[in-house]
């Protein structure tokens, strides 16, 4: 019989992986992978990546950026794909992009 998953537990595991460097969510999703693939399936299927924003209408992404934060935004996408990056800059204003840039 196949196992049921405990939704809270991996939303609680996604929670805590979501807060975590890309780098290090996916070194541990794929450790986790190697031991459990139904619960690393589960996780990711219950995170929010920035990867997830690139199926977000370009209207989603401007109201996003005049509600989140710009320093927190900034350090949230040090590392970012390029493609990630670019939805971002694509927008906002010329200046806008060039002030985030920098920081």
């Amino acid at each position: 019989m196949a196992r049921q998953p405990d939704v809270p537990a991996y939303k609680r595991l996604a929670d805590i992986f979501s807060k975590l460097e890309t780098s290090k969510q996916n070194q541990f999703l794929r450790e986790l992978q190697e031991h459990d693939e139904d619960a690393a399936g589960h996780i990711r299927a219950l995170m929010f990546t920035f990867a997830d924003l690139i199926r977000v209408e370009p209207r989603g992404i401007q109201i996003l950026l005049r509600e989140v934060d710009v320093n927190e935004l900034a350090t949230a996408l040090k590392g970012a794909p390029v493609q990630i990056l670019n939805l971002f800059f694509n927008n906002m204003s010329d200046r806008a992009a060039q002030m985030f840039s920098e920081q």
